[in-house]
Protein backbone atom coordinates (compact mmCIF):
# COMPACT_ATOMS: atom_id res chain seq x y z
CA UNK A 1 0.00 0.00 0.00
CA UNK A 2 2.88 2.36 0.77
CA UNK A 3 4.19 1.78 -2.76
CA UNK A 4 0.88 2.81 -4.29
CA UNK A 5 0.75 5.96 -2.16
CA UNK A 6 4.33 6.85 -3.16
CA UNK A 7 3.43 6.11 -6.78
CA UNK A 8 0.43 8.44 -6.68
CA UNK A 9 2.35 11.24 -4.95
CA UNK A 10 5.35 11.09 -7.29
CA UNK A 11 3.03 10.79 -10.31
CA UNK A 12 1.33 14.05 -9.26
CA UNK A 13 4.67 15.78 -8.62
CA UNK A 14 5.97 14.81 -12.07
CA UNK A 15 2.70 15.99 -13.62
CA UNK A 16 2.94 19.31 -11.74
CA UNK A 17 6.42 20.01 -13.13
CA UNK A 18 5.38 18.91 -16.63
CA UNK A 19 2.35 21.24 -16.57
CA UNK A 20 4.56 24.13 -15.42
CA UNK A 21 7.14 23.36 -18.11
CA UNK A 22 4.59 23.10 -20.93
CA UNK A 23 2.81 26.24 -19.75
CA UNK A 24 6.07 28.23 -20.02
CA UNK A 25 6.73 26.74 -23.46
CA UNK A 26 3.24 27.63 -24.71
CA UNK A 27 4.11 31.31 -24.48
CA UNK A 28 7.09 30.87 -26.79
CA UNK A 29 5.47 28.09 -28.86
CA UNK A 30 8.47 25.82 -28.23
CA UNK A 31 6.77 22.63 -27.06
CA UNK A 32 8.51 19.56 -28.46
CA UNK A 33 6.14 16.65 -27.93
CA UNK A 34 8.63 13.87 -28.72
CA UNK A 35 11.32 15.26 -26.44
CA UNK A 36 8.73 15.89 -23.74
CA UNK A 37 7.47 12.31 -23.99
CA UNK A 38 10.99 10.94 -23.49
CA UNK A 39 11.67 13.18 -20.48
CA UNK A 40 8.24 12.34 -19.03
CA UNK A 41 8.82 8.59 -19.48
CA UNK A 42 12.12 8.80 -17.61
CA UNK A 43 10.59 10.92 -14.84
CA UNK A 44 7.72 8.45 -14.45
CA UNK A 45 9.95 5.38 -13.99
CA UNK A 46 9.84 5.68 -10.19
CA UNK A 47 6.05 5.87 -9.91
CA UNK A 48 5.82 3.08 -12.50
CA UNK A 49 7.96 0.90 -10.25
CA UNK A 50 5.81 1.80 -7.25
CA UNK A 51 2.68 0.64 -9.07
CA UNK A 52 4.37 -2.39 -10.64
CA UNK A 53 5.79 -4.03 -7.51
CA UNK A 54 5.27 -6.35 -5.76
CA UNK A 55 4.75 -9.06 -8.33
CA UNK A 56 2.15 -11.67 -7.55
CA UNK A 57 3.65 -14.15 -10.03
CA UNK A 58 6.94 -14.83 -11.80
CA UNK A 59 5.13 -16.06 -14.91
CA UNK A 60 6.38 -14.28 -18.05
CA UNK A 61 2.86 -13.50 -19.29
CA UNK A 62 1.80 -12.12 -15.93
CA UNK A 63 4.86 -9.85 -15.84
CA UNK A 64 4.27 -8.67 -19.41
CA UNK A 65 0.58 -8.13 -18.71
CA UNK A 66 1.32 -6.11 -15.60
CA UNK A 67 3.77 -3.91 -17.52
CA UNK A 68 1.07 -3.21 -20.13
CA UNK A 69 -1.66 -2.61 -17.55
CA UNK A 70 0.44 -0.34 -15.32
CA UNK A 71 1.66 1.63 -18.34
CA UNK A 72 -1.85 1.89 -19.77
CA UNK A 73 -3.31 2.96 -16.44
CA UNK A 74 -0.68 5.66 -15.97
CA UNK A 75 -1.14 6.92 -19.53
CA UNK A 76 -4.93 7.04 -19.14
CA UNK A 77 -4.80 9.00 -15.87
CA UNK A 78 -2.08 11.27 -17.30
CA UNK A 79 -4.04 11.98 -20.48
CA UNK A 80 -7.11 13.13 -18.56
CA UNK A 81 -5.48 15.12 -15.78
CA UNK A 82 -2.42 16.60 -17.51
CA UNK A 83 -4.55 17.96 -20.36
CA UNK A 84 -7.20 19.34 -18.03
CA UNK A 85 -4.71 20.87 -15.61
CA UNK A 86 -2.71 22.56 -18.39
CA UNK A 87 -5.86 23.78 -20.12
CA UNK A 88 -7.34 25.36 -17.01
CA UNK A 89 -3.98 26.92 -16.11
CA UNK A 90 -3.95 28.65 -19.47
CA UNK A 91 -7.56 29.83 -19.12
CA UNK A 92 -9.19 27.28 -21.41
CA UNK A 93 -11.87 24.71 -20.68
CA UNK A 94 -10.84 21.33 -19.25
CA UNK A 95 -11.52 19.61 -22.62
CA UNK A 96 -9.76 22.17 -24.86
CA UNK A 97 -7.63 20.34 -27.47
CA UNK A 98 -5.64 23.01 -29.19
CA UNK A 99 -6.18 24.40 -32.60
CA UNK A 100 -5.13 22.96 -35.93
CA UNK A 101 -1.47 23.84 -35.56
CA UNK A 102 1.27 21.78 -37.14
CA UNK A 103 2.84 21.11 -33.74
CA UNK A 104 -0.33 19.87 -32.01
CA UNK A 105 -0.01 16.71 -29.98
CA UNK A 106 -1.32 13.66 -31.82
CA UNK A 107 -3.70 13.05 -28.92
CA UNK A 108 -5.16 16.54 -29.38
CA UNK A 109 -5.64 15.92 -33.09
CA UNK A 110 -7.39 12.63 -32.29
CA UNK A 111 -9.71 14.21 -29.72
CA UNK A 112 -10.63 17.19 -31.91
CA UNK A 113 -12.93 14.86 -33.87
CA UNK A 114 -15.16 14.35 -30.81
CA UNK A 115 -17.43 16.45 -28.65
CA UNK A 116 -16.30 17.20 -25.08
CA UNK A 117 -18.75 14.62 -23.69
CA UNK A 118 -17.40 11.93 -26.05
CA UNK A 119 -13.85 12.91 -25.12
CA UNK A 120 -14.74 12.37 -21.46
CA UNK A 121 -16.24 8.97 -22.28
CA UNK A 122 -13.09 7.93 -24.18
CA UNK A 123 -10.69 9.03 -21.45
CA UNK A 124 -12.72 7.80 -18.48
CA UNK A 125 -13.41 4.46 -20.15
CA UNK A 126 -9.66 3.92 -20.43
CA UNK A 127 -9.10 5.03 -16.84
CA UNK A 128 -11.81 2.71 -15.51
CA UNK A 129 -10.80 -0.34 -17.56
CA UNK A 130 -7.06 -0.10 -16.81
CA UNK A 131 -7.61 0.72 -13.13
CA UNK A 132 -10.03 -2.16 -12.58
CA UNK A 133 -7.65 -4.61 -14.27
CA UNK A 134 -4.80 -3.21 -12.17
CA UNK A 135 -6.81 -3.75 -8.98
CA UNK A 136 -7.64 -7.32 -10.04
CA UNK A 137 -3.96 -8.06 -10.82
CA UNK A 138 -2.92 -6.77 -7.39
CA UNK A 139 -5.64 -8.56 -5.47
CA UNK A 140 -4.25 -10.85 -2.83
CA UNK A 141 -5.79 -14.30 -2.68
Amino acid sequence: MLGIILGILTFIVVMYFDVQSDYKRLVTNTIEHKRGAIVRAIALLFPFGCFYFPLQSNDFWFILGKVIIVGGMMMAWWWEFFDGWLNTKRGESWRFNGSDDENDAKTDNFLQKYSPSKQAIIKWSLIIVFTIIYIILNKKD
